[in-house]
């Protein structure tokens, strides 16, 4: 904590805006102790004691103030991790309900066209138990127009006449026969239709279900669908945990760039996957359209005034 001492008074205040008391962690607390102490006994000795911290601007600029820093560049760095964290998690969930939400419309598309197959089936089997009826119509119809015909040839012989005549009632005999016929053909269409007509209408009630089925299949398959899309955005990087991930990953640039001296410290603290040079390597293409940003003067200010201001949001939650 930064202090100020007034020669009117005996006591110390602080300035808690610069670095607050509930940030303290470690040897912080320590000086705190002291300060606490100082300003409850009012005994200036206190600083004398050979146990006590002796507190100066020296000591603030070469402790303190590396310790705050240290801080906060190892908060950026766990807040990178924390968002790498949050997005794999997510992008996991994602893809787990985007396939089950694949293989459940595969499956709701299978059902329909098993059932659509099997009625295809049965009305196949009524369209196998007419097709002998349907055949001896046809055939009838073959024979009498044959036999019109013979008897046609044979009447060549008579005058023209009696020809004419004959072929007249050849004609009219000829129509009557295949009048019979196509009412039987009629009948038998009839009969047929009344057999096929449930299963048509099984066919037509299941028809919009398969194609609906089908859309959202195809939606699926395209990114259109809802997990589909999660997943779609988060591996694309438009998603909001990507954009977290980019502002922690800023965050962490402006702190380096902001703290040099204190990265190689820091930097021993962690794991080899939360250092720089791995960070690196996972978003090297988002770090490097990140430094082309900060390396306009205007984006580099507009950064350290988004990250000042974050601080102060977690400052007052915390």
């Amino acid at each position: 904590m930064f202090m100020q001492t007034n020669p009117t008074q005996d006591t110390v205040t602080s300035y808690p805006l610069l670095i607050p008391a509930h940030d303290a962690d470690g040897r912080l607390d320590r000086y705190l102790a002291v300060l606490m102490s100082a300003m409850a006994n009012e005994n200036a000795d206190l600083f004398e004691q050979p146990e006590a911290v002796e507190l100066t601007f020296e000591s603030l600029e070469q402790n303190v103030l590396q310790e705050y820093q240290q801080k906060d560049l190892r908060g950026a760095y766990e807040r990178v991790i924390d968002a790498e964290v949050t997005l794999g998690k997510a992008l996991s969930a994602a893809e787990v309900a985007a396939r089950e939400e694949l293989e459940t419309a595969r499956a709701e598309l299978q059902t329909i066209e098993a059932k659509l197959a099997h009625i295809h089936a049965d009305a196949q089997g009524i369209d196998a138990e007419f097709a002998p009826r349907y055949a001896d119509l046809q055939r009838q119809e073959q024979s009498v127009t044959s036999k019109a015909a013979e008897l046609a040839h044979k009447g060549e012989t008579l005058s023209p006449e009696s020809r004419a005549q004959f072929e007249r009632d050849i004609e009219l005999a000829l129509n009557i026969q295949l009048g019979k016929i196509r009412n039987a053909r009629a009948q038998l269409d009839a009969e047929h239709a009344a057999r096929c007509k449930p299963y048509k209408g099984q066919i037509e009630a299941l028809q919009p279900a398969r194609e609906d089925c089908a859309r959202r299949l195809d939606q699926i398959k395209t990114g259109a669908a809802e997990w589909a899309g999660r997943a779609r955005d988060l591996r694309a990087g438009s998603a909001p945990e990507c954009l977290a991930l980019r502002d922690a990953l800023r965050e962490l640039l402006v702190c380096r760039d902001r703290f040099p001296h204190v990265v190689a410290q820091v930097e021993q603290q962690l794991g080899k996957d939360a250092q720089m040079d791995a960070i690196s390597k996972r978003h090297a293409h988002a770090i490097k359209r990140l430094r082309l940003e900060m390396d306009t003067p205007a984006n580099l200010a507009a950064a350290r005034e988004a990250i000042a201001r974050k601080d102060l949001t977690r400052q007052r939650n915390s």
